[in-house]
């Protein structure tokens, strides 16, 4: 490395005379000079720069915005997009009344027709025969509302009914709620006058 000092600088570039020696002279002496000063400067000037990381540690700033709890945004999501129950998801679901471990063959029908309820309702409830008289739909309603099976109320109201609904899953929450008389007890069904008895076997007489 270069080296000099001061003094030696001055005397180089000034005679006793005091004239200017070459410029050449003066540029090369001035070069000297600077890398004296930056000789002893410069690990001051280098040890008070920050490093990238101590810089960057530096100049982030806390964030202002709140943290989320995950158990509340998993609250807030909980069941999103879930579809909506079915009509046979909420029948399924609603209690009735049928005798615990009933046996179809032996219980009698609660129209109090005299034959068992195999013999008698429980065809048309399940669906494997359809009423055939005003006698059947009367008969196998009552047992329906008796035994709270829901379904079969439904299934057995004709569409001109005032009770009849087109939205079948509303219509089978509110006679769950309170359309199958569940303070009532079903004692006894007396048909008064049964006109499809007296026209079978033939045709009305004018």
């Amino acid at each position: 490395a270069i080296t000099a000092t001061p003094l030696n600088i001055y005397n180089n570039i000034f005679s006793s005379e005091g004239t200017c020696r070459s410029q050449n002279m003066l540029r090369s002496l001035y070069f000297t000079s600077l890398l004296f000063i930056l000789q002893f400067t410069s690990p001051l000037l280098l040890s008070n720069l920050p490093t990238p990381i101590s810089a960057f540690a530096a100049s982030k700033k806390p964030s202002s915005k709140p943290k989320s709890n995950p158990k509340s945004r998993a609250s807030t999501t909980k069941g999103f997009g879930a579809p909506p129950p079915t009509l046979d998801d909420l029948l399924s679901s609603f209690p009735n009344r049928l005798p615990p471990q009933h046996d179809p063959d032996i219980i009698s029908c609660p129209c109090r027709s005299g034959l068992t309820y195999k013999e008698c309702c429980r065809p048309l409830h399940s669906l494997e025969r359809e009423c055939t008289s005003k006698v059947d739909v009367l008969r196998s309603r009552y047992s329906a509302f008796s035994y709270r099976l829901i379904e079969y109320v439904m299934r057995s109201t004709h569409p001109t009914c005032r009770d009849y609904r087109e939205d079948k899953v509303a219509w089978a929450k509110d006679l769950n709620k309170g359309g199958m008389f569940d303070s009532f007890e079903f004692v006894d069904l007396t048909i008064i006058d049964d006109d499809d008895e007296n026209n079978e076997g033939g045709e009305d007489e004018d």
